[in-house]
């Protein structure tokens, strides 16, 4: 919407963040565009936002959004982290890249909140089971729909985790829609 449309020009979160930010990250096109519309009203909203470059995530965000690249092969989680100053990390889920997921595990261990932004009605669980080891349980598991919300319970996962929030990527373009 108008949030996007402010950020694809000059934005002063063009330069890294020297505040404590959020750290979206998603590697497919479908958690992409479920987690962008977020990243963007935050941003609008004056909130710390970085972009993990990686992935659809890191093609189709606007440039005015900062941008962190990934972590490289043996970089220590943690530290890489704390050097980009990650507060939480939002991220989208995928059944074939790992990277998002293994951000938001290291986010975990590190003891900061995770949330995930669901894009599908499919693979509640095995979403947060990408790259092996136990099932990565966020703090906010934001699906869709009651739907989503019944059959990720159906799953095995804990209700507490569970928020019907409906799709950002839909709202965002039934926002776009409108204006035009």
């Amino acid at each position: 919407g108008a949030a996007r449309r402010r950020l694809g020009v000059a934005h002063p979160s063009m330069q890294p963040d020297p505040r404590h930010a959020v750290l979206f990250a998603a590697g497919d096109p479908g958690g992409a565009n479920a987690v962008l519309p977020v990243a963007v009203e935050l941003a609008a909203r004056g909130g710390a936002v970085s972009i993990l470059d990686h992935g659809h995530l890191g093609r189709v965000a606007p440039s005015g959004l900062c941008r962190v690249d990934p972590p490289a092969a043996g970089d220590g989680m943690a530290g890489w982290l704390a050097a980009h100053r990650v507060a939480a990390v939002c991220f989208g889920t995928s059944l074939a890249d790992a990277v998002p997921l293994a951000v938001a595990r290291a986010a975990r261990a590190a003891g900061l909140p995770v949330g995930c932004v669901l894009d599908n009605w499919m693979n509640y669980r095995a979403r947060l089971e990408v790259g092996g080891g136990d099932v990565l349980v966020p703090d906010l598991y934001a699906v869709m729909d009651d739907r989503a919300r019944d059959e990720a319970l159906a799953e095995g996962l804990p209700g507490g985790c569970l928020a019907v929030t409906g799709h950002p990527g839909l709202a965002s373009l039934a926002e776009d829609v409108e204006a035009a």
